[in-house]
């Protein structure tokens, strides 16, 4: 009968109740996955760099003990604290306890620099995790995809088996009537054997997708495997020109190229600002058992620097450098981005063509399946003709199948190229 040849009416493994979505997984996937997990853990570590050197800008208050027991005095310094402090006690036996605190008041623009330098680098960060998050999403994508082009063969395999075995049980009639062969009998058991055998190896493939899926998302593989929803196919609703703009502003690679020139730009500051004077003020409280080491003490302290060999200008120039440096990668960066998408875009574009291609060929194929069979049932045509134009609609269908894995594929990388992934664009 013609039913048995629409694929789409065999039951789907999963149920709409119980079906993985896509964004579950991808959803699950921004929770567990390992990559991300490692990425935002690096991230957060540049991010505590950035505040360590943001810090710097504030006072600094240390609490210090002293005991000292010497015959002709003696000098002490902590180590360790920010600030340090240097304590100078008489003979005998001395506790001092002691407050020191700190405050910057002028560094030429250094300490603004090393935290600006830090703040870009975090932010450059940042954006190599956006890349990180995008191309694992991406592998969540295709594996999610991959599980749906299997389930898709599995269907078409049980619809294959399904055909064969009302092939079988109709050629077995016209044979009890003495109207077939026994031959066409046992031609329609070993195409019916082969069909189980090739449904098995689908379903096999199926499993192992899902297992992969499992993986891919940080799951545990030996969990109870999930179902998928159905492989259709879905539409691009941006336009090239929009993907391009899109990726220019939001991809990772290039914030992080942007990123990374900050920071240069800043390092070559904070190497000028080396050569300023530094003037911190301090403000020191002792308390003790000897009357002649209590009090207080407040002081500014003035640095300026004189000689160093051209050590300050030869790291300027470095760090001048680098600036250039990262300039010419962040254009690397917009030529490498730009490239992506217009080779995504192409890619779907022929994604499109060959599903148009492969659904004409789903028609066709089951046309001429329903003139074979109509000629076999009537006497007029052979089996091998009905079990031949089975493999054909079967095929085609298969081919369909993977015409829209292809087209859902690309529509992912193109997503993936455009920077709408990580971040998730509208």
């Amino acid at each position: 009968m013609k039913a048995t040849l629409w694929f789409a009416l065999v039951p789907g493994l999963a149920s709409a109740q119980t079906a993985l979505t896509l964004e579950e997984a991808l959803a699950t996937a921004r929770r567990q996955a390992p990559s991300i997990v490692a990425a935002q853990a690096e991230a957060r570590s540049k991010v505590g760099e950035w505040r360590a050197a943001q810090s710097n800008l504030g006072p600094k208050l240390t609490g210090n003990g002293f005991y000292a027991d010497s015959r002709n005095g003696a000098t002490l310094q902590t180590m360790g604290g920010m600030p340090d402090t240097t304590m100078a006690m008489p003979a005998g036996r001395t506790t001092v306890g002691n407050l020191m605190l700190m405050l910057p008041l002028y560094s030429g623009g250094l300490l603004e620099s090393r935290t600006a330098a830090a703040k870009a680098r975090a932010a450059a960060i940042e954006g190599a995790v956006d890349e990180v998050v995008a191309e694992t999403l991406l592998a969540v994508k295709e594996a999610y995809l991959t599980a749906l082009l299997e389930q898709e063969r599995v269907a078409a395999q049980r619809a294959r088996l399904k055909a064969v075995e009302e092939m079988l049980r109709t050629t077995q009639a016209r044979f009890d009537e003495g109207k077939d062969l026994q031959a066409s009998v046992l031609r329609v058991q070993t195409e019916s054997l082969m069909a189980q055998r090739d449904l098995r190896a689908a379903e096999n493939s199926r499993d192992k997708a899902l297992i992969g899926l499992q993986q891919v998302i940080g799951g545990d593989p030996g969990a109870p495997r999930p179902t998928v929803g159905a492989l259709v196919q879905t539409e691009n609703p941006w336009t090239l020109d929009d993907s391009l703009a899109n990726a220019l502003e939001h991809r990772g690679l290039i914030q992080a190229a942007q990123a990374l020139i900050a920071a240069a730009q800043a390092e070559v500051r904070a190497a000028t600002a080396r050569s300023a004077p530094q003037v911190y003020g301090q403000a020191m409280a002792d308390a003790s058992g000897d009357p002649m080491m209590r009090g207080s003490t407040f002081g500014v302290v003035l640095t300026i620097p004189l000689y160093d060999g051209g050590e300050r200008r030869a790291m300027a120039s470095a760090m001048r450098a680098m600036v250039d440096r990262e300039t010419a990668m962040l254009r690397a960066m917009r030529l490498e981005v730009e490239t992506q998408v217009r080779q995504a875009w192409l890619d779907l574009q022929t994604a499109a063509q060959d599903v148009e291609a492969a659904r004409s060929s789903v028609a066709a194929a089951e046309a001429a399946y329903d003139v074979v069979r109509l000629r076999v049932e009537a006497g007029k045509g052979i089996l091998l003709e009905q079990l031949d134009g089975l493999r054909l609609v079967a095929e085609a269908r298969l081919a369909l199948a993977q015409a829209l894995f292809d087209h859902r594929l690309a529509l992912a990388r193109l997503e993936r190229a455009s920077g709408r992934t990580a971040k998730e664009q509208p």
